[in-house]
């Protein structure tokens, strides 16, 4: 019993260490999230200190029904002003956002519910699928373009999820008041960093990161690249980067756009300018690869 007690202190300690170090690492998760949306490095100081010091204070938008209908700043507010920043920008077109946004509410809504004296809530099991379904969303737009994807996955994952949890379930709190011993207060985003709205928008970016620099590394390990080891193969290499540059001005110059003296849209020339060179790749890797074979053989 005293070893366990001395001991208690140590693993106490530890534990909030551990903890702490999840925090940072959460918060910097979030800082390098909302700095892949466009917002400059000062913008992004300013939201996470709306977050963390202003975040928890909720506030008042109207009555009803003895009801205090609020919205937190850091659960909700936030996040919905960036969404509606990215409209507003551009970064998310609105044909795009609008469909990506009904999915995400339909989903939502259809696994949450409505608890009296606790909320609307949702399963752990399912509360992540509005983020899933956002991500993927997002990335079968912008399946190479994460500066396209992230923005559409935060703006349908963050309105989408407020739209399908809060919104369309509010009729059914404010139709009855708040039972005796309740608070009256009902707060979206109630919950802060942890809440369901801004969960969505976080994670549904994260997913887009991941899976796409998986797809990076893997373009990267089968594109034909490798290191030289001899002078005979640096010339090698260097003439095949001469020829790949070579080849993405002729990929322009022999556009249709081009050709047509059509202004040329700068994406348009990102996507076509990369699937060309995606195919030139792979044919200038099995002729590279030849040739090594064939300096080999002659050793």
């Amino acid at each position: 019993m005293a070893d366990s007690i001395e001991f208690l202190p140590v693993a106490v300690v530890i534990a909030l260490l551990i903890a702490l170090l999840l925090f940072y690492a959460y918060i910097a998760s979030i800082r390098k999230v909302y700095t892949s949306l466009g917002l400059s490095p000062q913008a992004v100081f300013a939201i996470l200190f709306g977050i963390l010091i202003l975040g928890f204070v909720p506030i008042p938008m109207f009555f009803y029904n003895d009801w205090i209908i609020g919205i937190s700043v850091g659960g909700a507010l936030i996040p919905l002003l960036v969404s509606i920043w990215l409209l507003s920008k551009g970064k998310v077109r609105v044909a795009e956002g609008f469909i990506g946004l009904v999915i995400v509410s339909f989903i939502t809504y259809m696994i949450t519910r409505v608890e009296p004296g606790v909320g609307i809530v949702a399963d752990i099991e399912v509360a992540f699928i509005p983020a899933i379904a956002s991500a993927f969303y997002s990335l079968s737009l912008f399946w190479e373009d994460i500066d396209r994807a992230a923005p559409m996955a935060f703006f349908s994952g963050t309105l989408g999820t407020l739209i399908g949890a809060d919104v369309f379930h509010l009729s059914e709190i404010l139709m009855t008041g708040p039972a005796p011993g309740e608070p009256d207060f009902l707060v979206i985003g109630g919950a802060h960093i942890f809440d369901m709205v801004f969960l969505s928008g976080f994670v549904a970016v994260s997913l887009d990161f991941i899976i796409l620099h998986v797809q990076a590394q893997r373009r990267k390990m089968y594109s034909g690249y490798y290191t030289p080891d001899s002078k005979s193969d640096s010339r090698l290499v260097a003439d095949y980067e001469k020829r790949r540059l070579v080849r993405e001005d002729e990929i322009l110059k022999r556009s249709k756009y081009w050709e047509k003296g059509i202004p040329y849209d700068p994406e348009m020339r990102k996507a076509e300018l990369r699937r060309e060179r995606e195919m030139m790749k792979m044919k200038e890797k099995y002729t590279v690869t030849k040739t090594m074979m064939r300096k080999d053989y002659s050793k």
